[in-house]
């Protein structure tokens, strides 16, 4: 009986872990906001939405987001994470905090994604290929933004070369599984908030832009001050 208790109150501990590498702010920012805005452009342009595929659909990227993808760009991140003041800008990184293991991180991302990998088959069964497309998209930045031959994390421009195409492929993949289809209203709004973004994701760079100069994280902002700012330095 004390075993069982044990046994689930460590079970219980660990989800409560995997809970805390979901970081609300990004993906409220990213999936929820894109959620929101593709199914309110979707009705305005008199399409009909399927609210279980929607639900679905939302439940899928989130956990690619918060789970899937966080856990990944911890791994990758971790020797800059560790020299970043995340006290002071108000963050906490399970691995720098010793919260948890490379392994229990990667456990993490295993589990998330064969959960998104799941609803993504259903979803499939019912709205067709470019469901399986906008997945395999989403697959293909989260690996290509950590790790090499890309490893766009730590070049300029990611703004460019992952947040613009991640937003569209969210907003493609909520478009399909909600409606079926695309309107016009829903590729405005999703262009608009992928700008949108894109902003937010650049001024969110200013918190590390010394730990990513230390660890050769070129950044837009590391690669901008290199190129000009020290000239600036200079004149002045």
């Amino acid at each position: 009986m004390n075993h069982q208790h044990m046994k689930k109150s460590s079970l219980a501990e660990k989800a409560y872990i995997a809970s805390k590498l979901i970081r609300i702010r990004p993906v409220i920012a990213w999936s929820v906001t894109s959620f929101v805005l593709v199914l309110s452009a979707g009705i305005r342009d008199g399409l009909s939405p399927d609210y279980t595929l929607a639900l679905l659909s939302l439940l899928m990227v989130a956990i690619m987001q918060g789970l899937s993808s966080h856990a990944i760009n911890d791994i990758a991140d971790e020797k800059v994470d560790r020299s970043a003041d995340m006290k002071g800008t108000g963050r906490h990184k399970l691995l720098v905090a010793g919260e948890i293991t490379k392994r229990g991180m990667s456990t993490i991302f295993v589990i998330s994604l064969i959960v998104s990998l799941i609803i993504c088959a259903y979803i499939y069964s019912v709205r067709g290929i470019i469901i399986l497309a906008v997945m395999s998209a989403g697959v293909f930045f989260i690996y290509s933004y950590n790790f090499k031959p890309l490893k766009l994390n730590y070049r300029p421009f990611a703004e460019f070369t992952t947040v613009f195409p991640v937003i569209i492929s969210m907003s493609l993949c909520f478009s399909y599984s909600i409606f079926g289809g695309i309107s016009n209203s829903i590729i405005y709004v999703a262009v608009v908030n992928a700008f949108m973004n894109m902003s937010w994701y650049h001024f969110s760079r200013l918190q590390d832009i010394k730990p990513d100069m230390i660890n050769r994280k070129v950044t837009s902002l590391v690669w901008v001050y290199e190129n000009f700012g020290r000239r600036m330095e200079n004149v002045f």
